[in-house]
């Protein structure tokens, strides 16, 4: 048995938005628009171990009843002394719709570049199982540098668990529900695109971090100075958060302001354009490819400048 989950999800750079999402629209029957066009707006670059990341305080939804949250959190000793099968709870809790995920030691799971080879704690996400053949179906990037479902045995996952470097063995479950509220968050997309076009984040700040705007263009200065190759983890996701940002123009444009989500393509084009040069640049390493990258940035930085301004005042008025 598999329950519903979406591969080509809004979001695929990071499990950690990919998965929610798989699961939301793996079973939404009806158009997510309203909901995604207020979420994941707000964005950071992190300068202490560098990252490119999107900004949202509930990518599951729970806070709107979109998704229903369990915790099961065990100690390894306890994990192992449990009367109670902690593989027949993964079960229990996939047959009545509750996905499973968590962390997992990759070095126990084949489809991982770190199979046999090293220690790694990583997320993961279970979406089925077999019994015949005692496997469950996961999602996540396999050794292959693909996001992909692949399979694990009973074993292999058990042993990922036990074998965990982390001080507790949690075992996280999410379900979907459709009753929940899946309207534009108005307030919400007003906070969050003030934000980013000021360039802070008044929901939550950490230090050490660029935000909006300027963790763009921190972005854009990171890859510049990092010549050696650039990190197409980064880059595509930049391009899926232009993809989200055209998909929140054109619903709240509709055929009113028509004019200026037109005018936001050049972005989302760009940041396409931008994500296939890096990968381009890191096969020939050639200045002139890299020189069109920072073009592009230019070219997003400029026009989200002049553009999201006036996307902001038209959401006030709705």
């Amino acid at each position: 048995m598999k329950l519903p989950f979406e591969m080509n999800s809004y979001i695929t750079t990071y499990h950690n938005n990919a998965y929610p999402l798989g699961v939301i629209q793996g079973n939404a029957k009806f158009d997510l628009t309203p909901w995604i066009a207020g979420k994941f707006v707000n964005c950071y670059f992190r300068y202490k171990r560098p990252k490119f990341e999107l900004f949202t305080l509930d990518p599951w939804g729970e806070g709107a009843g979109v998704n229903l949250s369990e915790s099961i959190r065990l100690t390894p000793e306890m994990f192992d002394k449990l009367a109670i099968d902690p593989l027949q709870t993964v079960k229990t809790l996939l047959d009545n719709g509750c996905y499973v995920h968590g962390s997992w030691n990759e070095k126990y799971i084949p489809a991982k570049r770190a199979y046999g080879q090293t220690d790694r704690m990583h997320d993961y996400m279970l979406i089925g199982y077999e019994e015949a053949e005692r496997i469950f179906y996961s999602v996540g990037y396999t050794k292959r540098d693909r996001y992909e479902e692949f399979t694990v045995t009973f074993e292999e996952y058990a042993d990922s668990l036990r074998n965990s470097k982390n001080r507790c063995i949690d075992l996280n479950t999410c379900r979907f529900c459709a009753d929940g509220d899946f309207s534009l968050n108005k307030e919400g997309l007003l906070q969050e695109l003030s934000d980013y076009i000021a360039s802070t984040n008044t929901q939550t700040l950490h230090s050490g971090r660029a935000y909006g705007l300027s963790g763009i263009r921190a972005l854009k200065q990171y890859v510049a100075e990092n010549e050696g190759a650039v990190d197409i983890r980064y880059t595509r996701l930049l391009m899926e958060h232009k993809a989200l940002m055209q998909l929140r123009m054109d619903y709240l444009c509709g055929t009113t302001h028509a004019a200026l989500s037109e005018s936001y393509r050049t972005v989302s084009r760009t940041a396409k354009q931008l994500y296939l040069l890096s990968i381009k640049y890191n096969m020939i390493h050639k200045k002139e490819v890299l020189a069109a990258i920072l073009d592009h940035f230019d070219t997003i930085l400029s026009e989200e400048e002049r553009l999201l301004p006036q996307l902001l005042a038209l959401v006030k008025e709705l």
